[in-house]
């Protein structure tokens, strides 16, 4: 039995029929008038939902640009050229100096002007 259901059968036990379509018009109204609020609302948790997709997104973006920067290759090394911290690491190579005690240098090369830097790492 629906909610318009019992509102009409208590209207025809208690009142005319003239005060029936009264009632089940304010009712109806009243139904539309949530409806149309339940659909705005609905959308309004769309583009929310939308949003919260794009803000989780650029977090992860920006974790792992942090993640990035926290790495060896870019927390302490920057390009010897031209000084950018936009490098990466190419590789290793036997320190020039104490390559014979089994010390490497580690290998960048800078993606602002392209040049190679290597350091020798201090630990």
């Amino acid at each position: 039995m629906s909610l318009f259901d019992r509102f009409e059968k208590l209207i025809n036990e208690h009142g005319s029929s003239f005060i029936l379509k009264e009632h089940l018009a304010l009712v109806r109204a009243e139904y539309e008038a949530l409806d149309r609020k339940y659909q705005n609302l609905n959308a309004e948790n769309e583009a929310q939902k939308f949003k919260l997709d794009q803000d989780n997104s650029r977090i992860n973006s920006l974790q792992r640009e942090i993640d990035a920067l926290k790495s060896g290759s870019l927390a302490t090394y920057v390009c010897d050229h031209c000084g950018s911290p936009n490098i990466k690491r190419t590789g290793s190579r036997p320190d020039p100096t104490f390559g014979g005690l089994g010390i490497k240098q580690k290998l960048f090369i800078c993606n602002q002007c392209g040049r190679e830097s290597a350091f020798t790492p201090e630990s």
